[in-house]
């Protein structure tokens, strides 16, 4: 064993020798390579980093939410979303509708000066934006957008515009749903008022026959039949008896007329409380996530690390180098044994 450890020991001061007496070589590697990677490194232009941090919000419907009890109000708008509110807002921010969005909104194409005249311009704007631009959920279920530019302003606006155009796109995919509900819902509501309308119109008329009369005379008329009846006028008898048989069959109309209009009453109301949860659905724009953290240009530049592309540049030129130089002595010790 204490052989063993001698060797070892003989070999690593062995290899600190050689490295001494190649010390100039590697040197003046390790220096050129400084200043090589050193003007490379101060080429790159420096980016700075802006974050946005927030949580999606729950997906219930507008209307149901306002236009019911406050304990409701609370529970489903102030409520933070869960997995899946969290995958479907990240499934938002990597479409084209909410990249197409930011870069008409913030003027991108000028920014990145990409050439619109080109007719790649879409792939260019596409591959640089999501070179600059990443997402990714955390532990605790929040979405952190993270932006990087050249201009430490441009990348909190780029940021900013990017957690604002998700309530836009999720607005526009939501809207096509909701006016076509509250098409839907109009219309039938303009329907059974028509019908009702007429169904008054209808009941007008029968009121006309001396309907409400009846009912609230109805005995009379039943007295003096009896009384016609019983007193040998069968020509009177007749007479009543046609009038009876008209006002029975016109209160049974009436009454008909009535139940209806009063059944429909009911379904335009319910409808008309549809037709209000259809609108505010339309035309209410509530936000679809929280946002924590708004970004702020940073004070710090993000990258390029400068001096650790130099310390590396150093480090495997050195190593390299130092490589060259044993596989070539090992070359010549060879060649001589030989």
């Amino acid at each position: 064993m204490g052989k063993k450890k001698n060797k070892f020991q003989f070999d690593s001061i062995d290899f600190i020798k050689y490295i001494w007496l190649n010390r100039r070589i590697l040197i003046i590697v390790g220096i050129i390579a400084a200043v090589i990677s050193a003007a490379i490194a101060f080429s790159i232009p420096s980016k700075f980093k802006s974050t946005v941090i927030l949580f999606p919000a729950t997906s219930g419907s507008v209307s149901k939410s306002v236009l019911t009890d406050q304990n409701l109000v609370r529970e489903d708008l102030l409520k933070f979303g869960g997995e899946e509110e969290g995958e479907q807002l990240m499934q938002v921010l990597y479409s084209n509708a909410l990249l197409e969005g930011v870069v008409k909104h913030l003027n991108l194409t000028a920014h990145y000066n990409i050439n619109t005249k080109s007719p790649n311009w879409r792939s260019d704007i596409e591959k640089v934006f999501k070179g600059n631009v990443k997402f990714h959920r955390t532990e605790y279920m929040s979405i952190v957008i993270d932006v990087v530019d050249k201009d430490k302003k441009m990348a909190a606006i780029i940021a900013n515009g990017i957690a604002s155009e998700v309530d836009s796109v999720i607005q526009n995919i939501g809207q096509q749903r909701a006016n076509k509900a509250f098409q839907i819902v109009n219309d039938e509501y303009n329907f059974l008022n028509n019908e009702v309308a007429v169904l008054r119109d209808s009941l007008k008329k029968v009121e006309e026959l001396d309907v409400i009369a009846f009912q609230q005379g109805g005995k009379v008329y039943h007295a003096a039949y009896a009384k016609a009846i019983s007193s040998g006028k069968m020509a009177g008898a007749l007479a009543l008896e046609k009038k009876l048989k008209l006002i029975a069959k016109n209160t049974e109309l009436y009454n008909a007329l009535n139940q209806r209009i009063s059944s429909e009453a009911g379904q335009i109301i319910a409808l008309y409380e549809k037709l209000r949860e259809a609108k505010v659905n339309v035309e209410q724009i509530v936000p679809h996530k929280f946002v924590v953290d708004y970004a702020v240009p940073a004070d710090v530049k993000d990258s390029p690390k400068r001096s650790i592309i130099v310390l590396i540049s150093i480090i495997v030129s050195v190593f390299f180098v130092l490589v060259i130089l044993l596989i070539n002595d090992n070359i010549i010790n060879k060649l001589k044994e030989c």
